[in-house]
């Protein structure tokens, strides 16, 4: 009868600490929404890439240009650069069926940057793109949607 009495006695106390380890999580949990809840994040001219500190301190990426490196109580990520230093769009020169066709390409070296096609090539950094040593180069290779003059931005 005392053994019984010992077991049920550990059984309730092992119970009651899971029940309490049950409720802390959920505590925590309720307290971490309310955090990010409280939060302010500009969402429409910031691109978060990580949204959190600590995936922040992990994490590598580059921005595309007219974009700049931003960390805040969000996260982090890219946001527009400032009004003040505007960004010039370089000219972007789609491909012709004709230029695609090409046999042979004129050893010319006259860079242009070769932007891939997101239908066809999904990139995990910028550029999306790659350099040429001149655009028939460039629009021979299919993955190519458009060329821009000049070697690829590093």
């Amino acid at each position: 009868m005392k053994k019984i009495n010992e077991r049920a006695i550990i059984i309730s106390l092992f119970m009651i600490l899971v029940l309490f380890f049950i409720l802390s999580l959920i505590y925590l949990n309720l307290q971490s929404r309310k955090h990010y809840q409280d939060k302010e994040c500009d969402y429409d001219t910031k691109d978060y890439v990580g949204k959190s500190t600590e995936k922040c301190a992990t994490t590598k990426f580059l921005c595309a240009p007219g974009f700049e490196e931003f960390q805040d109580e969000c996260g982090c990520g890219c946001q527009i650069v400032s009004q003040l230093t505007p960004v010039p769009k370089l000219e972007e020169h789609f491909c012709t069926q004709e230029q695609r066709q090409a046999d042979v390409c004129i050893q010319l070296y006259k860079p242009v940057c070769g932007w891939f096609n997101p239908e066809k090539i999904q990139c995990i950094k910028y550029p999306c793109a790659n350099t040429y040593s001149n655009s028939c180069f460039a629009c021979t290779n299919p993955d190519v949607l458009y060329w821009t003059e000049g070697e690829c931005p590093k």
